[in-house]
């Protein structure tokens, strides 16, 4: 995979929404922008080896078995830091979301004040 392209799709994953869905030993994510947009999808097949990024109807595939003793090719390597940046922003979204859901009421006034949602409170 060309540098750039990889640069730009992990810089893209890391200012998207990543939606998993969870298979028997497969895990599908989806990279959405603000609107919902599907930007791309990253189907990590573990169990089967198989792992396929999708970008507007072109697909990189790689395979890879756990028990494989060859050190990865560069393509490989580029799928694994594509997914691993994904992985990472689910990761990160998600703890967000948790925090979210224990905010108590003054905690989010802030936060609505902060993104400009609410206007300020009369002293």
């Amino acid at each position: 995979m060309n540098s750039l392209l990889k640069t730009i799709i992990i810089n893209t994953v890391k200012h998207s929404n990543v939606v998993l869905t969870r298979h028997p030993g497969i895990d599908e994510y989806i990279v959405k922008d603000n609107t919902g947009k599907t930007l791309m999808e990253y189907t990590n097949g573990w169990d089967y080896g198989q792992y396929v990024l999708t970008i507007n109807g072109t697909k990189f595939e790689i395979e890879w078995y756990e028990n494989t003793k060859k050190a990865l090719s560069q393509k490989q390597q580029d799928m694994f830091d594509i997914l691993h940046e994904i992985t990472g922003r689910y990761t990160e979204l998600e703890r967000a979301r948790n925090a979210t859901m224990a905010l108590t009421t003054a905690e989010q006034a802030i936060i609505d004040f902060l993104n400009g949602k609410t206007s300020v409170k009369a002293k």
